[in-house]
């Protein structure tokens, strides 16, 4: 007789989820999850908003899905309805306006260098720290010292606020805050602009 072997996973959130199906679909483990938050799912969470309402507060992409990701497998299977984000939000700065502190108008163009500026830095930054392979930091770290890196002309064509903007949105896309990711841990994936095998 085949022997069970007991496994506790921590924590709830998708990894340990698909962990745990993986295991008990194999029939050879009783397996436990452990949960510390008062939901499963991790990010991928919804509170009420209002009547008959509710909002998603995490996991806003599935990532990767040329490469078989089972996450969107289950969508595909379930039809759930999804759009490639890269050109819904292309189309929507398009369609925004945008405004400073001081409440001038700043154009499409001025809001791209600043987007562009900022993925250009962020890449040079996780590159370089991929090649040097030495330590850990944040990758706001990288970032801010990859940024004093630029001439001094590159960074006074930028508007500031567009740049603290286009951090905010790069935290957006990667669940986290800049200050607590990990270069190390970043995969040293390029970012881009308009990833095309996003949901």
């Amino acid at each position: 007789m085949r022997r069970t072997l007991k496994v506790i996973i921590v924590g709830a959130g998708i990894s340990g989820l698909a962990a745990a199906r993986q295991l008990v679909e194999s029939k050879s483990f009783q397996v436990t999850v452990l949960e510390g938050k008062d939901h499963i799912g991790g990010r991928t969470h919804s509170i009420p908003f209002g009547k008959d309402i509710n909002i998603d507060v995490g996991a806003v992409w599935i990532h990767g899905i040329e490469g078989g990701n089972p996450l969107y497998n289950l969508v595909w299977k379930h039809q759930i309805n999804v759009f490639q984000s890269h050109k819904a939000y292309n189309d929507q700065l398009e369609n925004s306006c945008f405004f400073d502190g001081k409440g001038e108008t700043l154009s499409l163009q001025e809001v791209s260098q600043a987007r562009e500026y900022v993925y250009s830095s962020l890449n040079q930054a996780i590159q370089s720290q991929c090649q040097q392979l030495s330590g850990d930091h944040s990758v706001e770290h990288a970032l801010l010292e990859q940024m004093q890196k630029s001439p001094q002309s590159a960074l006074e064509e930028v508007n500031r606020e567009l740049i603290n903007w286009s951090i905010t949105r790069v935290e957006q896309y990667s669940g986290g805050r800049l200050s607590e990711l990990s270069t190390q841990h970043w995969n040293c994936l390029l970012y881009t602009s308009d990833a095309a095998d996003d949901l």
